[in-house]
């Protein structure tokens, strides 16, 4: 793509630079008597700006919160928000510049409260279920459950029961546990304590060797029933403890949920025998209880795999998701943890994507926002050298959508609040306002790609007019030509075209020259590893050949029996030869041009030819055939190594050979 024959482009751009698509926010010139945008971004919020941010949580800002400054109020918020997701926003802010803090007030807040109130509902029923879990197990200790104890991590909860239980096996197990994985804990919460109790209940009756069989048969009775009572989360007194068993297990059946293993397992053992009333107590109820658990865990993982596939069906059907998509397939194809964890926390991490130009010549170029001050959106070059840390600044996080959640908008990574926004035509990344005209200037529509090589953006602020790279800038354009010189229908398809990228995208030299050179990526195939950097040479390995970069070289293609030479006789790391100069190239015509060749930076070069095999050349030696004309003098192809012979070296071609006296320097060639 010849770049050079389009009008320069406006300066309120996003500017594309070494290999990125960069943004830019030049502040346009303001009404006489208005501020400036970026003064304006800047402003503290206002006094409705904060009653609202406080009405979010609930809270009724008085005076000693409306007299605050921005990162004070953001503190104050902070020190009263129960939610996670406020709290760690609110964090973020404060340790921020002052306009993150104020965009916390006036957009951030809001949000971070809607992802808490979401994750809370998400989390009510495995809330639910762990509280019983827990108070089913305090009850078989005795210990009231106060929800001070229920709210506790599993894992400070069994550390309460080892401090509580007064017996050994409970001990012993809760220590185990304790110590243990979390399943470990769970087992022990939800079966394990349950057992050891029968144990230490059964350890102790029987080290009682005054006691009768028939006192025996009393206190594990009732030993049974204070297990059983457990069951339904009942500290069993006296009064139920000595009651016939009938009405013990009667007292169950009411106590019992409804529609539950428990609950049928009560009335059936009611509809039998005296002996199906005492086995329901000693482990029937047992037996139950443990169904119930496992049909609401199942219940539970299908729920959760049926929300997965819901938010892997909408990442793929958004086009701009793939990360999310591909993380909630993972999920679904691991165990029903991973598929709770990505619910709870996986689905918030794959978020962010980064947009790539599908423009032949600028692929692997991405829209980005290169460095500079946040509040000005000064842009900076990118590198073909990337290092730890670069591409975060292309990288964006896909946010459901300022103005209409059936689309999308983008927010930087590194300058959260920040969004791409049209404004004059020119795209430009800036802080959200919170107003209505931001939202929709920030909202982008995924429409089905101008070409099949991607998805196109619609501006929502300009239906009909989709984000396009032109000169080196971001703008919307519709292709249909007139005065904007963005809005040539000249490359417009390919233009208005984007590739849905990953996380921290780099721009390196090989990239760019196999992106964007079709006949070297028809040579060389499809790549097999990732790129390897040695000092300053970078190269890549393909199906059929490799491409090696040196900011001197650039990117050169090498393949074939010329690169296997190369590799045996030490490739780049050959001081004779280093990088290849040129990619690998064939001859001339005639006779001299069935060979193949490469030169390299250290100035030696290899050369094939059916006749000759494959052969490096060096030094003097190498000067001279050059001189003679190359394979097209008399001495034709190399057909040897250079060897060391009296007092010099030597090499063979198929014509003759060339000799070089070490004492002298004398260089000569002798026809065959």
């Amino acid at each position: 793509m010849n770049w050079g024959t389009r009008p320069a482009a406006a300066a309120a751009a996003a500017v594309l630079l070494a290999g990125t698509l960069a943004v830019v926010a030049e502040a346009t010139p303001a009404a006489p008597g208005q501020q400036a945008p970026s003064q304006q971004a800047q402003s503290e919020s206002t006094i409705a700006d904060k009653v609202a941010a406080a009405a979010v949580l609930g809270i009724v800002a008085g005076d000693d919160l409306l007299v605050l400054r921005d990162r004070d109020f953001v503190f104050a918020v902070w020190q009263r928000a129960t939610g996670d997701e406020v709290r760690a926003s609110a964090e973020l802010a404060f340790a921020g510049s002052a306009v993150e803090s104020t965009q916390f007030i006036k957009n951030g807040l809001r949000e971070a409260h809607a992802r808490d109130q979401a994750r809370q509902i998400r989390d009510a029923e495995i809330a639910r279920q762990a509280r019983e879990v827990k108070q089913a197990a305090a009850a078989l200790l005795g210990i009231v459950a106060e929800p001070s104890v229920l709210i506790q991590s599993d894992r400070d909860f069994v550390f309460l029961l080892w401090q509580r239980a007064t017996t050994p096996k409970i001990k012993a197990g809760a220590l185990a546990a304790y110590n243990g994985t979390a399943e470990d804990r769970t087992a022990f919460l939800t079966g394990g304590l349950l057992e050891a109790r029968r144990q230490d209940q059964e350890d102790a009756i029987a080290a009682d060797q005054q006691a009768d069989v028939e006192e025996r048969a009393r206190l594990s009775l009732r030993a049974a029933k204070s297990r059983a009572a457990a069951v339904i989360r009942v500290v069993a007194d006296e009064g139920m403890l000595v009651q016939p068993d009938g009405n013990f297990v009667f007292d169950l059946w009411q106590a019992a949920p409804a529609n539950s293993e428990v609950q049928a397992g009560a009335l059936e053992a009611l509809r039998g025998s005296a002996e199906d009333v005492r086995t329901y107590i000693v482990t029937g109820i047992h037996d139950a209880n443990r169904l119930d658990l496992l049909a609401a865990l199942r219940e539970k993982a299908e729920s959760d795999r049926r929300q997965v596939l819901a938010v892997q069906a909408a990442a793929d059907n958004s086009k701009v998701r793939p990360r999310l998509a591909a993380a909630a397939r993972a999920a679904l194809a691991g165990s029903d943890s991973e598929v709770s964890r990505f619910l709870r926390v996986g689905q918030y991490d794959h978020l962010v994507q980064s947009l790539e130009a599908t423009t032949g010549g600028v692929r692997e170029w991405f829209v980005r926002r290169a460095g500079g001050s946040a509040q000005t959106g000064v842009i900076g070059t990118g590198t073909l050298t990337p290092g730890p840390g670069d591409g975060a600044d292309a990288s964006w996080k896909v946010v459901t959508g300022l103005a209409d959640p059936a689309c999308f908008s983008f927010e930087s990574v590194t300058q959260p609040g920040y969004y791409l926004r049209v404004q004059t035509g020119a795209v430009l990344v800036v802080p959200a306002d919170g107003s209505d005209q931001f939202r929709a200037q920030s909202t982008w529509c995924v429409r089905a790609g101008r070409t099949a090589a991607g998805v196109s953006l619609e501006s929502k602020a300009n239906p009909g007019k989709y984000l396009r790279h032109y000169q080196a800038s971001l703008y919307v354009a519709s292709g249909a030509g007139g005065q904007s010189p963005w809005e040539t229908p000249a490359y417009y398809t390919d233009d208005a075209t984007w590739k849905i990228a990953g996380v921290d995208p780099t721009t390196t030299g090989i990239g760019l020259r196999y992106a964007n050179d079709d006949g070297i990526r028809a040579q060389l195939g499809t790549p097999r590893y990732a790129e390897v950097v040695d000092g300053g040479v970078r190269y890549r390995d393909y199906a059929t050949g490799r491409l090696y970069w040196t900011e001197a070289t650039g990117a050169r293609a090498m393949w074939g029996l010329v690169h296997a030479e190369y590799l045996r006789v030490g490739g780049h790391r050959n001081a004779r030869l280093g990088a290849p100069v040129n990619d690998e190239t064939g001859t001339g015509n005639g006779p001299a041009g069935m060979g193949r060749f490469n030169h390299f930076a250290a100035g030696g070069s290899i050369y094939y030819s059916a006749g000759g095999g494959t052969h490096a050349v060096y030094g003097p030696i190498r000067s001279l055939w050059r001189v003679m004309g190359w394979e097209y003098s008399y001495l034709g192809f190399p057909s040897g190594d250079e060897v060391e012979g009296p007092g010099g070296k030597r090499q063979d071609f198929m014509g003759g050979h060339i000799e070089w006296d070490a004492v002298t320097g004398a260089v000569q060639a002798v026809r065959r």
